[in-house]
């Protein structure tokens, strides 16, 4: 760049704020856009392996743990359930059954976290089943036994997004979802910096003579997913019936 006045040093922190969003890139598509998948690749082409501990993919029905050999466990629901009472109550129940430790004994987990992507659907679905006295569209007014608290909704800024870092219009990634408990999810997603970006990078001199600079700024962060157990995956395809 050519930066004689130092205009470009105030960028520094736009470009640290980037390298912030590579981990939270590869985060938001490991938990939600592609958890029923190995990898994740970023614009770019650079690709990170995202499989749990067991080998498989963090939404799977195949799950093993160490206690219990070739025993399967699955956490995501039996069919694609759009959001809803119906699909969060399947949900639960797909995790009050699977959701083990590592002897197989079954884990008292109590869901607490509805996580979508940045949909206006998915968003407003989430606020009516979590925010509504009670259920929308019954005609008797059903208590609405997911309100009052009993769940955050967490919206990921980056999903859905595609390999080359577009919104992704996919419904696949649109639409899926997922309900977790937050005390074992933090067992099971881990991240770190090892570098955090600087936001005080001063400009590299190329050549004195006309004042050609570049600024770069790097971080370093590591992350695995060692356990699969705490969460629990609609992966639907179609969009939520709203009230």
């Amino acid at each position: 760049i050519h930066d004689k006045l130092d205009f470009v040093k105030d960028d520094v922190s736009g470009l640290g704020e980037r390298c912030i969003n590579t981990p939270a890139l590869v985060l938001s598509g490991a938990l939600l856009t592609v958890a029923s998948a190995t990898t994740v690749t970023l614009p770019g082409g650079t690709t990170y392996a995202t499989t749990c501990g067991d080998g498989l993919a963090l939404a799977s029905t195949a799950h093993t743990v160490p206690g219990t050999g070739s025993t399967a466990y699955r956490n995501t629901t039996t069919g694609t359930d759009v959001l809803g009472d119906a699909g969060l109550t399947n949900a639960i129940q797909i995790g009050n059954q699977n959701i083990v430790n590592d002897d197989g004994i079954v884990a008292p987990w109590a869901p607490d976290l509805l996580i979508i992507p940045r949909n206006e659907s998915m968003i407003r679905k989430a606020l009516e089943l979590t925010k509504s006295d009670q259920v929308t569209l019954s005609a008797n007014n059903t208590v609405n036994v997911y309100s009052g608290g009993r769940f955050k909704v967490v919206v990921l800024n980056f999903a859905p997004r595609n390999s080359i870092g577009a919104y992704s219009t996919t419904a696949g990634d649109m639409y899926r979802w997922a309900v977790a408990d937050s005390r074992m999810l933090k067992r099971a997603i881990k991240y770190a910096w090892a570098a955090r970006p600087q936001d005080n990078v001063l400009p590299k001199f190329q050549a004195r003579e006309n004042m050609d600079s570049v600024i770069s700024v790097g971080g370093r962060f590591v992350f695995g997913f060692p356990r699969w157990q705490g969460i629990v995956y609609s992966l639907a395809t179609a969009a939520p019936t709203l009230g």
